[in-house]
């Protein structure tokens, strides 16, 4: 579905206004993950040790430091506001909710991300004058949405899945990387260190 709407907005000139949400609260984390107790039975309740919402969540982060560079923003060098709220217990503190924005050149850009919100909110939301186009995962039950809103006429593509599905594709891809395609691809190493950089930044600063 990323890989469909990513093609999508490279259509799009003039981007105005990206927002990613990545919010989902502890059910649905501790259901996949039945032997814990609540999060703090894990270092998901320590963010110093890579708990918390912004890297658990940061899937969401990766995909807007991707659009970004598509806009030749490099998220990891910017400059941005950050709001940020602690849940603490004993000795642990994480980031139950972190959002951060921005404005470049007429682009303005936002992330929300948390450990509250239910259902979950998995979203991608481009805007320009007379389009806009959304992405959301789990539109459905098994299923993805591609959205599309161009001057008032409403497309819908669905994209069905499985939990399964979306690691046996993401390992598929992975093994069938060329050599030559790996400086392009969303998921080379660099991407992975510039959105670590993203977050050290977040956690120190905000």
């Amino acid at each position: 579905s990323f890989a469909y709407f990513f093609n999508k907005i490279k259509e799009i000139e003039n981007i105005e206004y990206i927002q990613v949400n990545w919010k989902e609260g502890w059910a649905g984390i501790l259901g996949a993950h039945f032997w814990m107790k609540n999060e703090f039975s894990s270092y998901l309740s320590s963010s110093k040790d890579g708990g918390g919402s912004l890297q658990e969540h940061s899937h969401g982060l990766h995909l807007l430091l991707i659009l970004l560079k598509k806009n030749n923003i490099s998220l990891d060098k910017e400059k941005f506001i950050t709001n940020i709220s602690y849940m603490k217990k004993s000795k642990k503190k994480y980031d139950r909710l972190v959002n951060l924005q921005a404005e470049k050149g007429g682009l303005i850009y936002k992330y929300e991300t948390d450990l509250i919100t239910e259902p979950a909110d998995k979203s991608i939301l481009i805007k320009s004058k007379g389009c806009n186009i959304q992405l959301i995962f789990n539109y459905k039950k098994n299923c993805d949405a591609v959205i599309i809103l161009n001057n008032n006429k409403k497309k819908i593509k669905i994209f069905k899945k499985t939990r399964s599905s979306e690691f046996e594709n993401e390992i598929k891809y992975v093994v069938n990387l060329k050599k030559k395609d790996y400086k392009k691809s969303n998921l080379n190493l660099q991407n992975a260190i510039d959105v670590m950089k993203v977050i050290k930044k977040v956690l120190i600063n905000g």
